[in-house]
């Protein structure tokens, strides 16, 4: 639980005591005033309360699909078209967070979090705008020339990574669904079993700060400030898992991929600078489906389990 006086986890910029705090606390009261009467409205407030416990946690897939089961209950209750357009902003669905935010406005419409809210989702657009050109512009620096409409397995990824150690880095903020079963496919298509290999191929994870662990893989370890990098194949698991530097600059890479899993241009782009060293080197891009890759409009493959 985040402390009152705490920058709120929501993304608002207010403390936790003025946003998110009233709202955590008033669930659990409601709850205990269940009657006969009221059971209906007990457990629209403890399905929020319960939300809004996995967004604090930055559990954001569970906590959206509570809120629209909320929304589901009651289309126009307050807190689950706000937080929900809360949540959406913090998975960089920003055109889903306008619509619920100003849903939430339009039974709200004095609501100063709200209002506050929907400032910086619009701030988001202005970004994201700005580096959708930048990023169309500079491409070629950072991504390998692949086919814009082609597609990639988890088999085939592995045959690019050849006998070299595989390195995933993981997002510090709680892996996608996206993420998640892109892992998965490439775990589950792992050579490790082949007894004709010249060696195995290992998987190690990594994050930049604590990170959840992935089901199927091995607690990610938190690259330490300075640590030479190890030698291998990076895979960066997601837009916004974040690269130390020093693996970034390493000139010792096998190859460098980056799974895209978000339609934020300014997230990739800041992602594609980093991975590339400012251009020094290739990066290969997977995107997490073909409408994602239209989107994107830069050269990539979308990553399918099977082929």
């Amino acid at each position: 639980m985040s402390s009152r006086n705490s920058l709120c986890p929501c993304g608002s910029g207010r403390r936790y005591k003025h946003c998110c705090g009233p709202a955590a606390a008033a669930a659990p009261a409601r709850q205990g005033a269940v009657t006969a009467t009221a059971s209906a409205t007990d457990s629209l407030g403890a399905l929020l309360n319960r939300a809004l416990q996995l967004q604090l946690a930055g559990r954001f897939d569970a906590a959206d699909r509570l809120y629209a089961q909320a929304r589901a209950i009651e289309p126009r209750h307050f807190d689950a078209l706000h937080m929900g357009g809360v949540v959406a902003y913090q998975k960089n669905d920003f055109v889903r967070a306008r619509q619920l935010i100003e849903a939430a406005l339009d039974v709200q419409p004095r609501s100063v979090d709200a209002m506050m809210n929907m400032e910086l989702v619009q701030r988001a657009f202005a970004a994201d705008d700005e580096f959708d050109r930048y990023t169309l512009a500079h491409a070629p620096r950072y991504c390998a020339l692949s086919d814009s409409n082609g597609v990639v397995s988890a088999a085939q990824l592995w045959a690019s990574f050849g006998a070299a150690d595989v390195h995933l880095m993981l997002p510090a903020t709680g892996a996608s669904e996206s993420v998640q079963g892109f892992v998965r496919a490439l775990m589950a298509q792992a050579p490790i079993t082949q007894p004709a290999r010249a060696r195995a191929v290992r998987v190690h994870s990594w994050s930049t700060s604590a990170a959840e662990p992935i089901e199927g893989l091995p607690a990610p370890r938190i690259v330490e400030p300075g640590a030479a990098p190890p030698v291998g194949c990076l895979v960066v698991a997601g837009s916004n898992a974040e690269v130390a530097a020093a693996w970034a600059d390493a000139d010792g890479w096998a190859g460098r991929w980056l799974f895209c899993d978000t339609p934020v241009h300014g997230l990739l782009a800041d992602r594609l600078r980093q991975l590339s060293a400012h251009g020094r080197h290739r990066v290969e891009l997977l995107f997490a489906s073909a409408v994602l890759a239209r989107r994107m409009k830069l050269p990539g493959r979308v990553f399918v389990e099977n082929r």
